[in-house]
């Protein structure tokens, strides 16, 4: 148990309390100071082109958090444990669990490269 006295466990959990309120609000104000700055540099069309994307990559990850990570552990073990080997050799199954990993990690990259305008290049 802890030899705090109250006063001292007051001050304490004041302590962190303001600790935590005080990252939040920092965390806060920096992602706001990072998308105007953002926008700044994109401009209207191209923000507006990375808020819809965001937006997309947000409400699949909401949704994602669901249970999709128990849906797809469960499907890719009973494939890969009980229907392929019947059908495919060890290197086989082994290349189509990489390919199924690659392709879960390249569904959130954008598909294709947006075009660089003339007098953004360059720019920092």
């Amino acid at each position: 148990m802890s030899s705090l006295t109250p006063r001292a466990a007051v001050i304490r959990v004041a302590s962190n309390a303001a600790s935590l309120l005080t990252t939040d609000v920092l965390n806060k104000a920096t992602t706001f100071v990072v998308y105007a700055l953002t926008a700044r540099y994109l401009g209207p069309q191209a923000f507006g082109q990375l808020s819809l994307g965001l937006l997309l990559v947000y409400v699949f990850q909401v949704l994602a958090g669901v249970g999709l990570p128990n849906l797809l552990t469960r499907e890719i073990a009973r494939l890969l444990c009980v229907e392929l080997p019947r059908r495919v050799d060890v290197g086989e199954r082994r290349r189509i669990a990489d390919g199924a990993r690659e392709l879960a990690f390249c569904a959130v990259l954008p598909l294709e490269e947006p075009p660089v305008s003339a007098d953004r290049v360059g720019v920092i």
